[in-house]
């Protein structure tokens, strides 16, 4: 026992110092430290067409789903998680909103209810985004989305490439309007969280697969607890995952699962990881309640500071400082890191210190190995551009570039970044050479008009 509290007392005083914490500008409810700002845009032109000409969508289907934005990010997520889409049962849904009245179809519960939410958009950046500022640290920047709301798709929300997509007619929501808010805040958090893993400290695993775990986790976690203490601004009674979250034996045994699961991950294959992540994380709620229950646990044991200090060091820390909290049966397995960290981690903790005595060496070693990640890079560049650090985001694309010549994403970002130092000629060369690559890319193309006007 006398350990244990020695330990808690370790953590919160490696978290306060370690991690850079000003205790005393947090520490009272008024504080007037500037906080970064989550900019939203609803869009409901995906439901609009779905209720209100159902016969329009159907007659051009395969046009609906490749252009209509909340469909193209629901085949993006599709992809991303290995699911199949069956249009069949789609196809029958909106059969049956044809034989609707065109004069009743703005009657249409769903479409009344997306309505409502959409028309108190202001009244929802007002309460829910300082809410959900305040479970994210202050070094996250500022950031932004659209959240486009829809009907009869597979699911609820989701969130993907930086987009949230809401079908408010799920029947899990029973149309309770509270209920569909308070699952828009969740979805709404993890775009702050997003913005926030090109600024971890820590480094990662090696295995990007087993880190990506640690990921979900954390992300799943924390946007389930942020939703669960909005209770009292968007009530409802209808969430099982906060059902779960209140009842300590569904807990104790999400938490035995998640460990189970951790335990073996080691062992496993990439597709077997995420084939079981998506079991125990997903489908049986474990990263959501689990990972909720985590965060719970350092917020009333260690406070507050405590929590978001998890947030900016990584999902490793999330880990670490939970088990600090709780006894041994609650404790989950925490992945070891190697004894020797790769130059590729290293190099991407010295770009984001710029530590040029460093680059130069690190960049020959992982140029070596062959071992960099183009999109972690690409995410750190654009981190940096946002940070308004744009020089050092134009020696990150540049070696994006050296280290994956035939890409045309990484000539695409290096020539946008030439375009905000005000390297007109150099933007223009890098933009051809992304188009000369794909042919597609039509972002690059009107670029290079734009440019080659003067």
């Amino acid at each position: 026992m006398c350990k244990k509290i020695i330990l808690r007392f370790l953590i919160i005083f490696l978290i306060t110092n370690l991690y850079c914490y000003d205790i005393k500008a947090q520490s009272t409810p008024n504080s007037e430290q500037p906080k970064s700002k989550i900019q939203i845009d609803f869009d409901m032109r995906s439901v609009e067409k779905i209720i209100l000409h159902p016969e329009d969508v159907l007659k051009n289907e395969d046009e609906f789903w490749t252009t209509d934005e909340a469909y193209k990010l629901l085949v993006r997520w599709a992809n991303n998680n290995s699911r199949t889409l069956s249009r069949d049962d789609w196809r029958d849904a909106v059969r049956k909103l044809t034989l609707i009245p065109e004069s009743q179809r703005k009657n249409n519960k769903i479409f009344v209810a997306v309505k409502e939410v959409y028309d108190n958009k202001q009244k929802f950046i007002d309460a829910a985004i300082p809410h959900i500022l305040s479970f994210l640290p202050k070094s996250v920047p500022d950031c932004g989305t659209t959240i486009y709301f829809t009907a009869e798709t597979p699911g609820t929300g989701f969130m993907t490439n930086g987009k949230i997509v809401m079908n408010l007619g799920a029947s899990r929501l029973k149309n309770d309007i509270g209920y569909m808010q308070n699952l828009l805040l969740h979805e709404v958090y993890h775009i702050g969280y997003g913005y926030n893993r090109s600024n971890r400290l820590e480094y990662k695993l090696e295995n990007n697969s087993l880190y990506n775990i640690l990921d979900a986790l954390q992300n799943e976690g924390m946007a389930t607890y942020t939703a669960y203490t909005a209770l009292n601004i968007y009530p409802t009674e209808n969430e099982d995952d906060f059902k779960m979250l209140e009842d300590k034996n569904i807990v104790e045994a999400l938490v035995h699962s998640l460990n189970d699961f951790f335990i073996k991950a080691e062992r496993m294959t990439p597709d077997e990881l995420q084939k079981e992540g998506w079991n125990v994380g997903v489908s049986q709620r474990a990263y959501y309640v689990a990972g909720a229950f985590m965060a719970k646990s350092i917020d009333e044991k260690l406070g507050r500071e405590a929590l978001l200090g998890t947030i900016e060091q990584g999902p490793r820390s999330f880990v670490t400082v939970y088990n600090s909290t709780v006894d041994e049966n609650l404790s989950l397995y925490e992945f070891k890191m190697p004894d020797n960290i790769s130059a590729w981690q290293q190099l991407v903790h010295a770009y984001k210190n710029m530590q040029t005595n460093l680059i130069d060496d690190l960049e020959e070693k992982v140029i070596e190995e062959q071992n960099g990640d183009e999109r972690s890079l690409n995410s750190l560049g654009y981190f940096l551009i946002r940070k308004n650090r744009i020089k050092d985001a134009v020696r990150v694309f540049k070696f994006i570039v050296k280290l994956h010549p035939n890409s045309a994403n990484a000539y695409d970002s290096l020539a946008e970044a030439y375009m905000k130092v005000g390297e007109k000629e150099l933007a223009i060369k890098n933009y051809k050479k992304s188009v000369e690559l794909n042919p597609n890319n039509e972002n690059a193309k009107n670029w290079i008009m734009e440019l080659e006007k003067d």
